[in-house]
C-alpha cells in the first residue's frame, strides 16, 4: 500500500467482506484449499470419510470423531484452526490481497 487511498479502498473491501451474513463451506473449504492443506481433494471426501454424505448427517458426527479426522488428515491441529485458517483465505481473496 502506497498511500492513505489504498488503505481507505481497502478498509472498505475488508468491511463489505466482513458484513455479510454468511460464509458458505463451499467458499470457505475450496478445493485448493483442500489440496494444499488436507489429505483430501475437497471438503466433501472429508466428509465423506467421517461418514457424512448429507448436510444432515454431517451435524450428526460426534465432535470428537471430527477432530479425529482433522487432526489425522489435515496440517491443523484442530477443527477450530481449520476454520480460523480457511476464513483467513477467503477474507484475502474478497480484499485481493494474495
Amino acid at each position: 500500500m502506497n498511500s492513505r487511498d489504498d488503505v481507505v479502498r481497502l478498509a472498505r473491501k475488508i468491511d463489505a467482506a466482513l458484513s455479510r451474513d454468511q460464509v458458505s463451506f463451499r467458499e470457505l473449504f475450496t478445493n485448493a484449499f483442500m489440496r494444499k492443506r488436507t489429505t483430501y481433494p475437497n471438503f466433501l471426501a472429508m466428509c465423506d470419510a467421517a461418514g457424512a454424505r448429507t448436510p444432515d448427517e454431517l451435524l450428526t458426527i460426534r465432535e470428537s470423531v471430527w477432530e479425529k479426522l482433522v487432526i489425522d488428515g489435515t496440517s491443523f491441529s484442530s477443527w477450530e484452526e481449520m476454520q480460523q485458517e480457511a476464513f483467513a483465505e477467503w477474507l484475502k481473496r474478497q480484499v485481493g490481497e494474495r
